[in-house]
């Protein structure tokens, strides 16, 4: 290469990092999920029990860049979300309450900085609907199962095994869940079974890698005579008797 090339690369080189110092960029999901995952661990309160960590998170940004994230939200509040649990997952942390992560303007931030506010709000994990009931007067009826239903797992390492539904039911690696499954990418408290108007229902519980029911991923899912449930690599099967 001529001398007179190489000055001149040299010179586009430092012209072009100088615009970069001074011409801020908008920012990036990836930015976004370094700040959440630092904001995680500034944050997490250690007990007799267990560590704590924030489930409740603000993503504070200039409004320009909120702007031009805008149409993105949506789909990176779910990302995000995974990402955190997992790193919980990974530090056996534990959540008080559902993970919830919100984006919001800032007047005083300029593009390319943003701000995280984190915070432990109490909740039901998994965000489970309330039961249907029958009022008259003042007694209140809740509506049982029509059916006896039963999962039982026909591929993992609790083959054969089963439980009896019940409302509220959980299932996941952790050994606290009524249903244990063992498994790769099951999270701690993976799913619930919920009963509402006679009928079971299972929902997901926030977690990493996601519920399937009959091959289609769901947040929640009525559940059907013979439907195959996909958690982690265990498969399931949903039962009843009426």
């Amino acid at each position: 290469m001529k001398i007179l090339e190489k000055i001149e690369l040299r010179l586009s080189s430092w012209i072009e990092g100088v615009f970069r110092r001074r011409i801020p960029h908008h920012i990036e999901p990836v930015d976004i999920g370094r700040a959440l995952l630092q904001a995680l661990d500034r944050n997490r309160q250690v007990s007799l029990a267990c560590v704590y960590a924030p489930n409740s998170f603000v993503v504070y940004l200039s409004a320009d860049d909120l702007a031009y994230l805008k149409s993105l939200t949506r789909t990176l509040e779910g990302e995000l979300k995974g990402v955190l649990q997992e790193k919980a997952e990974k530090d056996q942390l534990c959540f008080i309450g559902p993970l919830t992560v919100v984006f919001q303007a800032d007047s005083e931030l300029t593009r390319g900085k943003l701000r995280v506010e984190a915070a432990f709000e109490e909740g039901e994990i998994g965000g489970a609907e309330p039961e249907d009931v029958v009022t008259a007067d003042t007694q209140v009826y809740r509506r049982s199962p029509s059916s006896i239903g039963f999962l039982v797992v026909n591929q993992g390492r609790a083959f054969g095994g089963g439980v009896p539904l019940r409302d509220g039911l959980t299932i996941g690696r952790n050994m606290g869940c009524d249903l244990v499954l063992d498994e790769p990418n099951v999270s701690r408290i993976h799913a619930r079974v919920v009963c509402r108007g006679g009928q079971w229902f299972i929902e997901d519980n926030n977690s990493t890698n996601g519920l399937l029911v009959n091959g289609e991923r769901v947040d929640s899912a009525l559940l059907r005579f013979g439907d195959e449930i996909k958690i982690g690599t265990a498969r399931l099967v949903y039962r009843e008797s009426l």
